[in-house]
């Protein structure tokens, strides 16, 4: 506008986008580099920049000074007496938000009245397209900023807050804490109906995210609606100083019975974005080789450039266990990248064929669909390292981030270089993540890291792939598997390299199965630091802090590993029987619910699995189907006679239904066959809070003391107990 007159943009697109970019960044650039922002080489960039550049003159100079100032090398935009809405938002807001007036803030949130250059989009020049989407990223972040403070400010004036609350969530749809503060705000004005009506819109759209994104809205409502009548129930938005705005919030932690015990932080569920972080999400590339055995590779493709881009700082990237849910789904991008909350979306499609491999990716732009990078690549299969790196590299350049050198070391540093190992290790992998808990799928990937191994004697990965198979294979009842050589694996795999996550985690197991519960501790919280989104570590240190009595630490632990393992059904019966000890009776029944039609899942697909029946069993209990749950127990000991684990939880069933003397006798026969898991037995028998109904009786307590004395026993001989 000039004297108060809107004056027409010239129709060129990209001649209003060199006026917006000038103007915003409001320093000079060179010619060269407009050039390259906006036109393409062989169209006579320098001559189409003068063009543009006529046009803004007309459009923006003074008649006493010109706004586009040239010279033979620059151009730039003298803002001296214009006003440019976003650098005045900007400028503004510097001053700090948590001192400003409340008015102030009031008139920065009016500021905002749309996307930035919205409908200005240039899909072909993708550095300005790049440059639009991390401009409008961070002034999504100051409106977001601006938002929470005036919420925070106003919340002893609930309808003067409650405009900027709706304002929050429109665009904070999926965090919990937008959710739960505009409820407060509704409560606290009286408005109980239309409080009601948003809660349940809330669970809808949460529900989009995640299962425990609507447990945690759920223990909010709970805790707001107990509240004393007449309690100042604002009180119960989140505050800038309480820490409890961050996104994601301590997603899942059922750990309301107050804070952890200094020393032992509850693991948060899930790994915030820092504020300028690119969000991208790797979806499963598709395997267009015809032949269905070769899925194992495009997944170990797609695995290893999601390891890639996880070593890059500059950038959130979404967990494998997530990604993955999209497999084998046809994927509309916009809607996906709108439940995984992320900027991009990396897709393609792998072809192998003899000793050639064809991959095609495309890089999207989660908000338009818009693709900002593709390309493809014939190689011979003996180029697999080098490719994977020009993958990761490309999409790195794509987004702009900046990429440190220890960082592009990291990628570059491949765990083999050797192609057939990697080969026979992509093979164990599949195996591996296929039937985590079938013995038969895990004796086949144990074979294939053997073979990798063969070739490769230094391969880090295989080792811990076989550490992982033996953990797996132990926990799974296999007699012919020792912690020694858990953690003699393990060892080796992290002499090779230091840092990986699945080997501390390993090795954290084994440590816990010798006895050594604080250095197991110790492994597991270098792994989940290492890999936050690791399944194992986060399921078998949820098993220590259970068997020393943590409860509130591994139900948070587990809650979490239920998340990052969809089908993985023991994790919540774990975390079943945390919440009874810790006396949260419903919602340990919620959590048997949600394990009970994981397990059923597991039957439509195996329905011989004794593993799964034998814990079906030790649920069922928990919701009431006493019947039925003795009938499970006795299928599972029927279908494997000889596991301990089958009759260590038909001794839960048992005990639960009544059946005493039944459920003493199967932890005799776990106690007298299975000599090697009496450490782990003695750990669990003390805190399972389904045996609660035989701590009275004496030949239980007799049962536990001459279980301590062999655990003892053993310890002091520092020796594993002979398999039978």
């Amino acid at each position: 506008m000039r004297d108060g007159a809107t004056l027409a943009l010239p129709p060129s697109r990209k001649t209003r986008a060199l006026l917006a970019y000038l103007a915003v960044t409001g320093r000079p650039h060179r010619r060269e580099r407009l050039c390259s922002l906006l036109w393409d080489l062989p169209n006579d960039p320098r001559g189409a920049l003068r063009w543009s550049l006529s046009k803004l003159r007309g459009l923006v100079d003074e008649p006493g000074g010109a706004r586009i100032v040239t010279d033979r090398e620059t151009v730039r935009f003298d803002p001296q007496g214009a006003h440019i809405d976003i650098v005045d938002l900007r400028r503004r807001a510097s001053g700090g938000l948590e001192t400003a007036a409340t008015e102030d803030l009031a008139s920065l949130a009016d500021g905002f009245g749309g996307e930035f250059l919205a409908g200005l989009e240039l899909p072909y020049s993708h550095e300005f397209h790049g440059w639009c989407i991390a401009e409008r990223a961070e002034l999504r972040a100051l409106q977001v900023r601006i938002l929470r403070t005036l919420v925070e400010k106003l919340r002893s004036q609930p309808e003067a807050a409650l405009p900027h609350a709706r304002a929050l969530l429109g665009i904070e749809t999926h965090e919990v804490s937008a959710h739960v503060a505009l409820l407060s705000l509704l409560l606290a004005a009286g408005r109980l109906r239309e409080a009601e009506e948003q809660r349940e819109l809330s669970a809808r759209l949460l529900g989009e995210t995640s299962a425990a994104a609507v447990l945690e809205l759920a223990r909010a409502w709970r805790s707001l609606a107990d509240r004393p009548e007449g309690e100042d129930l604002a009180r119960g938005l989140p505050s800038a100083e309480s820490g409890a705005w961050p996104a994601r919030a301590a997603e899942g932690s059922p750990n309301e019975e107050g804070p952890s015990p200094a020393g032992t932080p509850v693991p948060r569920a899930g790994r915030p974005a820092e504020s300028g972080r690119r969000r991208i999400a790797i979806l499963p590339f598709t395997n267009m080789s015809g032949d269905a055995e070769h899925e194992y590779f495009a997944d170990g493709v797609t695995d290893d450039i999601i390891t890639d881009l996880s070593q890059v700082s500059a950038l959130f990237v979404v967990a494998r266990n997530t990604a993955f849910t999209y497999k084998g789904k046809a994927v509309e991008v916009t809607e996906a990248a709108q439940r995984l909350n992320v900027g991009y979306i990396l897709q393609g499609s792998v072809r192998k064929a003899a000793n050639r491999v064809r991959i095609n990716v495309q890089l999207i732009d989660g908000a338009t669909g818009d693709h900002l990078w593709s390309e493809r690549y014939d190689r011979d299969f003996g180029d697999i390292f080098a490719l994977q790196d020009e993958i990761s590299k490309s999409v790195v350049i794509a987004l702009k981030v900046n990429l440190l050198p220890e960082e592009l070391k990291s990628i570059a540093g491949r765990a083999t270089r050797n192609a057939a190992a990697y080969e026979y290790y992509l093979q164990g992998r599949s195996s591996l993540f296929g039937g985590f808990a079938d013995k038969q799928s895990l004796h086949e990937a144990r074979e294939m890291f053997f073979k990798a191994i063969e070739i490769d004697p230094g391969y880090a990965r295989a080792y811990a792939g076989i550490a992982e198979c033996d953990a797996l294979l132990w926990i799974s009842g296999a007699t012919d598997i020792s912690y020694q050589e858990i953690l003699r694996n393990s060892t080796t795999a992290l002499t090779f390299m230091p840092n990986l996550a699945e080997a501390h985690a390993s090795k954290g197991l084994a440590l816990f199965l010798s006895g050594h519960a604080e250095e197991a501790m110790t492994a597991f919280e270098r792994a989940i630091e290492l890999d936050p989104e690791l399944f194992e570590a986060h399921e078998w240190y949820g098993e220590v802090c259970r068997n020393t009595g943590q409860f509130a630490k591994a139900a948070a632990l587990f809650e979490r590993a239920g998340e990052l393992r969809p089908a993985d059904y023991i994790s919540l019966m774990l975390l079943r029987d945390c919440l009874g000890s810790l006396g949260f009776h419903e919602k340990s029944v919620d959590a048997a619910r949600r394990a009970f039609i994981r397990i059923e899942t597991q039957l439509m697909r195996r329905p011989n699995d004794a593993m799964a029946i034998c814990t079906g069993a030790a649920t069922l209990v928990s919701l009431g189907e006493n019947q039925r749950a003795e009938e499970w127990a006795e299928r599972a000991l029927a279908m494997s006679p000889e596991d301990y684990l089958v009759h260590y939880n038909a001794a839960c069933t048992y005990a639960v239904t009544g059946k005493l003397g039944a459920a003493l006798e199967r932890l005799e026969h776990v106690f007298s066959r299975t000599p090697r898991v009496r450490s782990w037995l003695l750990g669990i028998v003390k805190h399972d809070v389904q045996l609660d109904s035989l701590r009275d009786r004496p030949e239980f307590q007799n049962f536990v003391t001459r279980l301590e004395i062999d655990v003892s026993a053993q310890s002091d001989t520092g020796q594993e107990a002979a398999s039978p």
